[in-house]
């Protein structure tokens, strides 16, 4: 049976200013499906996440999600119907606690499900991830600033899981981790991946995410230059180095 689809993206083209960013760029996932988007720096794989999440507004195309159009729906509304980001850089709260940076990653349940039910999920919510995160459980009232990279990052994850998102946008989830704690948090997505979650995950260019998603597009200024099965672009580096010259960098992620 073929999988219903999630989010379908047709030419869609923004920027910032007079500054053209993305032209016609199109995508599409299906339900419990994984793509990563690959390009160089400053190929725009970061404002097609914030186009996705509604915090960049599209100057033209489309985007559907779940069969409905979405393109001028605002980021609120957005996370309310399932869409979750991870940003860049992970952005999380460092004067608030982890517990409060988990609570607002909740807070468009309220008006999804109401206040009674919003309790529930959300007390759930905080049980699961201090489940899946044992060190932010044992100290659920530090600050965020307080944390490691890695800490910082399991807690982003986890705001974002609180929203009960279908879709979750996953942006540069390794950047300035080690290689190990970079492995622990694709073990988190593998877990989460076995558990039904459709995400999308930009990376500049790595070998964790070829061998972690089902199939991949490359950005290059803005453009979207190749798609293909993940499989097919992690053995032949030699056609990823044709566009950006990466193969060294493949090999390192």
């Amino acid at each position: 049976m073929t999988a219903a689809q999630l989010l379908d993206i047709r030419g869609i083209e923004t920027g910032y200013g007079d500054t053209r960013v993305l032209h016609g760029v199109d995508l599409s996932l299906s339900e419990g499906e994984a793509i990563a988007v690959l390009g160089a720096n400053g190929a725009g794989k970061s404002t097609l996440m914030m186009t996705i999440a509604g915090i960049v507004p599209p100057w033209g195309g489309t985007i559907s999600y779940s069969g409905q159009e979405i393109t001028k729906v605002l980021a609120e509304d957005r996370l309310g119907l399932g869409i979750a980001l991870v940003p860049e850089g992970r952005q999380i709260f460092g004067s608030l606690s982890i517990e409060e940076n988990l609570r607002i990653g909740a807070t468009c349940l309220k008006r999804r499900i109401g206040a009674t039910e919003a309790r529930k999920q959300i007390d759930e919510g905080i049980e699961r991830a201090f489940t899946r995160f044992p060190v932010l459980g044992k100290r659920p009232n530090d600050s965020g600033a307080a944390l490691s990279g890695g800490q910082q990052q399991m807690l982003a994850i986890s705001r974002a899981l609180m929203s009960g998102p279908k879709l979750l946008l996953m942006d540069e989830p390794c950047m300035g981790l080690s290689p190990k704690l970079g492995n622990e948090v694709y073990d988190i997505l593998k877990t989460l991946r076995a558990e039904g979650q459709s995400m999308v995950i930009v990376e500049e260019s790595s070998r964790r995410a070829l061998d972690f998603v089902d199939r991949a597009c490359i950005l290059k200024v803005g453009r979207k230059v190749l798609e293909a099965q993940a499989h097919e672009l992690a053995n032949d580096e030699h056609l990823l180095g044709a566009y950006f010259g990466i193969e060294q960098a493949v090999e390192q992620g």
